[in-house]
């Protein structure tokens, strides 16, 4: 028992003692709660003066100001040091200076900045979509050849152009071809795809054969695809049932190339040679047309009727038609 009560005795002046010292080193004082049966119980509840009054003394006067100032002194450091912040943006800088634009990247902003170009002085002629929304389709259609680079390094440059123009301007032909403003733009849409096409391949090729090639396969892909809308507009006035209208579509384009090359080998005047091409046609095509469309082919197919149709694929009603 007496060992229990000299250690509660210890244990009581030790929490007094550092009751007192954080009293006196403290701005806004603290009381403690005295200990529960200890010495010190009348010690623990003596009044400490407040803040301001008389005897009380800051024992740090200027701690706030030197803490204030110390921290102000840290971020103005922190903020004025080249070093803590320039190699960082240093890094960053040259890093974006060493990343050039991919090709395909050059190329889209070649038909962003061109594609407006050649159509702000046609747009009066489109009657369904807005500037915007016309140069927005545009710029889709063409761009769809960009797919081309996906393979690039296993193809010639030959083949990587010729695939880059069937991609982008069939799809542009097949979605345009019945615009007003249609042939009008094909000089200048022609210009924008050359510009293209020699971006994909200006490590490769020469300017002049890479211009060379454009013209002559934009030229061939353009005129298939107007040759095909003829032949169908020239059906669809001639003859007026569906059925009979496909049959008739893929026997006139079955039957031209051979027509063609037997006018081309045979030669002769120019009016000699054009004889020779339609009497060929008109006899192949025919001939495959009654096949197809079978007995009743007899009514159907009248001699006014083809006259009418062929009438129609060498002096088209419409002049937009090629």
């Amino acid at each position: 028992a007496e060992h229990v009560k000299c250690d509660g005795e210890k244990l009581a002046a030790e929490h007094v003692k550092c009751d007192e010292f954080r009293t006196s080193n403290s701005k806004v004082p603290r009381s403690r709660p005295p200990l529960r049966g200890s010495v010190s119980s009348e010690v623990a509840q003596e009044p400490v003066p407040e803040h301001g009054q008389e005897g009380d003394s800051d024992p740090w006067p200027f701690c706030d100001d030197v803490q204030s100032d110390g921290a102000d002194a840290i971020e103005e450091d922190a903020l004025s040091d080249p070093e803590d912040v320039e190699p960082e943006e240093e890094l960053h800088d040259v890093a974006q200076e060493e990343e050039p634009p991919s090709t395909e990247a050059e190329v889209r902003k070649l038909l962003v900045d061109g594609i407006p170009k050649v159509l702000e002085p046609l747009k009066d002629l489109e009657d369904t979509w807005s500037f915007q929304e016309l140069c927005r389709r545009v710029l889709k259609y063409l761009s769809g050849g960009l797919s081309v680079l996906a393979g690039a390094e296993a193809l010639a440059w030959t083949d990587l152009v010729a695939t880059f123009l069937e991609k982008s301007v069939n799809s542009y032909n097949n979605a345009c071809c019945d615009k007003k403003w249609f042939l009008k733009a094909s000089v200048g849409m022609q210009a924008v795809v050359t510009e293209a096409a020699w971006m994909l391949v200006q490590k490769d090729a020469d300017n002049g054969e890479v211009e060379a090639m454009v013209a002559k396969k934009f030229q061939e892909i353009t005129e298939a695809k107007l040759w095909e809308d003829t032949i169908w507009a020239a059906v669809q006035i001639a003859f007026k049932d569906r059925a009979l209208q496909d049959r008739l579509c893929q026997a006139l384009k079955r039957t031209y190339p051979a027509a063609q090359k037997e006018a081309t080998d045979k030669g002769g005047s120019g009016i000699a040679c054009c004889k020779t091409f339609v009497g060929r046609w008109i006899h192949d095509s025919m001939n495959r047309a009654y096949m197809m469309v079978g007995t009743a082919g007899s009514g159907v197919l009248t001699e006014e009727k083809v006259l009418e149709l062929f009438r129609q694929l060498i002096a088209p009603a419409s002049q937009d038609t090629f």
